[in-house]
């Protein structure tokens, strides 16, 4: 005989409780661990342009780091409200 079918109901439920709790912990922590894996901060070359990006997590932003073609750009803010989307690995951000 199993101990679940000795033991009262809210015995049995409680340990149904507990496992979905358990789970529902392992993913949330998991789901953490994957966003602070995916850290885009730092300085990243422009795809087209020679100039190089800042990206700034805590800021939520990034701005022009570096321009050869045009100084007065150095510090301006290209994007903002930059965060991870409900995929870890992408990211959105509001066009300035």
């Amino acid at each position: 005989m199993s101990v679940l079918q000795d033991s009262p109901a809210w015995v049995s439920g409680l340990i149904i409780v507990l496992s979905v709790f358990s789970s529902i912990l392992v993913v949330s922590i998991f789901s953490v661990q994957a966003k602070s894996e995916c850290d885009i901060s730092g300085v990243w070359n422009h795809s087209a342009k020679p100039a190089e990006l800042l990206i700034d997590l805590n800021k939520s932003e990034i701005t022009v780091y570096s321009h050869d073609n045009n100084k007065k750009a150095l510090g301006l803010v290209v994007f903002k409200a930059l965060k991870p989307t409900s995929n870890a690995t992408l990211w959105a951000a509001q066009d300035v």
